[in-house]
């Protein structure tokens, strides 16, 4: 369903992660081809605003396989999932992805961008030698 390298992130999550389990990995498998089909997780975290935690159970790795697109399984792997964010009493939900394309069918709407990356030079790495000067 995912690149490669997605399962091995996915792997780093789930060993590393606090309160991140493999049971919080959601998929449909055709039986009849031995493949997963559609998958979501729920990640897990706590965030702070203000001084107050704030508990947050993030959609994660969505995604279907072309020919099983439109048959209504993302939307039973997502009613999974909200039952678990409703009865587990998270406070938000979030996803990382395409700004609006969660809108229409799970009621997501796009505030900020949670994923955010930034680059540096090597030479804007600070030192940890203050005495040793920097290349």
């Amino acid at each position: 369903i995912h690149e490669p390298t997605d399962g091995v992130f996915l792997k780093r999550l789930i060993e590393n992660l606090p309160n991140f389990t493999r049971e919080m990995n959601y998929f449909i498998r055709d039986i009849d081809k031995g493949i997963f089909v559609a998958s979501i997780n729920s990640i897990p975290s706590i965030w702070e605003y203000d001084g107050v935690p704030v508990r947050n159970l993030e959609l994660g790795f969505v995604g279907t396989l072309k020919e099983y697109r439109r048959k209504g399984l993302q939307w039973a792997l997502y009613s999974y999932f909200n039952h678990i964010l409703i009865t587990e009493k998270y406070d938000i939900s979030t996803i990382q992805g395409i700004p609006y394309f969660y809108r229409d069918n799970f009621g997501y709407d796009f505030i900020i961008p949670l994923h955010q990356t930034m680059t540096i030079r090597v030479d804007q790495i600070p030192s940890t030698n203050p005495e040793k000067e920097q290349v």
